[in-house]
């Protein structure tokens, strides 16, 4: 890679290596932002050159913006693009020259110009879920509900955040696989016991932590949500 000799020389080699360089929130500071990889290596980089740099950015910012946009040659836009990610990122970064290997990539604003691996997006077809999405769709509103009312009660019977949140999440996996396995924290018998942490009513004895947090099979079992709420 060229030695870069001027502020402006930086932030162009930093941006072609996948690095933007912003100002930071506080004054006389920069904040950057990509690969987490190449963020290191840039930050030793930026380190001696930091004033120039603020008073660069500084600068840019200042700047009065066009009033009127400038098209493009080719007139396409990475936002055009099908391989643009929800967070800006380009999904094919090896292909479209932005990177030798794979890696988080934020293209700058002209790079679909010259990009070889330009897509145009089908503006008429729905997007199709893709990674996790397309295995585990995000949680309904009635599921974000019940998980909240399981924090909820966990946290007023005396669990830790940690613990509510353990067996929120361990019902709402059991409920989504068909599972027929709960944790006591949603069963309507469950009770803060007095000589133990936790006690059960419908079998009049303690119960171990692990039984309130992690899934099991109880012929027992109430779900809160039969009786109104905690009992």
């Amino acid at each position: 890679m060229k030695t870069a000799t001027t502020p402006r020389d930086i932030l162009e080699q930093a941006r072609r290596d996948g690095v933007e360089v912003l100002p930071g929130s506080a004054p006389g500071t920069v904040k950057l932002r990509g690969d987490a990889q190449a963020v290191k290596r840039w930050a030793a980089i930026l380190t001696p050159h930091k004033p120039e740099l603020v008073a660069l950015l500084a600068e840019a910012a200042n700047d009065p913006a066009p009033t009127t946009a400038q098209p493009s040659a080719s007139g396409r836009t990475c936002r055009q693009c099908a391989h643009l990610t929800k967070a800006s990122t380009c999904s094919r970064p090896v292909e479209a020259g932005l990177s030798e290997r794979f890696g988080i990539r934020w293209p700058s604003p002209d790079h679909a110009e010259r990009c070889a691996a330009f897509e145009a997006r089908d503006r008429q077809a729905p997007a199709a879920p893709t990674g996790w999405d397309r295995f585990w769709p995000p949680a309904s509103e009635e599921e974000c509900r019940a998980m909240a009312a399981t924090i909820e009660r966990g946290l007023a019977m005396g669990l830790t955040n940690d613990e509510a949140e353990l067996a929120a999440d361990a019902a709402h996996l059991a409920a989504r696989e068909g599972d027929n396995r709960r944790p006591c924290l949603v069963c309507a018998h469950l009770r803060a016991g007095a000589s133990s942490r936790w006690w059960c009513a419908a079998e009049r004895q303690p119960l171990a932590d692990v039984f309130v947090v992690r899934p099991h099979r109880c012929p027992q079992r109430l779900p809160v949500e039969r009786v109104g709420g905690q009992q």
